[in-house]
């Protein structure tokens, strides 16, 4: 008996932590196809002329986290 719950405990852990992971690889493909959507819509603005390409680069600097201005 005891060892039916460990493996109960066990098994449900590894499908937390698929879920976790898949979850994460979900949340981070939408957040990659949003940030190429509006690079995409910036370059459009700047084609057009709406805006200059440094104010583009500038809302482009905006939208990253530190460690992704750090790191380059």
């Amino acid at each position: 008996m005891g060892e039916s719950i460990g493996v109960l405990f066990i098994g449900g852990g590894i499908m937390i932590a698929i879920t976790a992971i898949i979850s994460n690889a979900v949340r981070r493909t939408a957040q990659s196809r949003e940030r190429e959507q509006s690079r995409r819509e910036l370059a459009a603005y700047v084609a057009e002329g709406s805006i200059t390409a440094e104010d583009a680069r500038k809302l482009l600097e905006a939208g990253k986290s530190f460690s992704e201005r750090v790191d380059g």
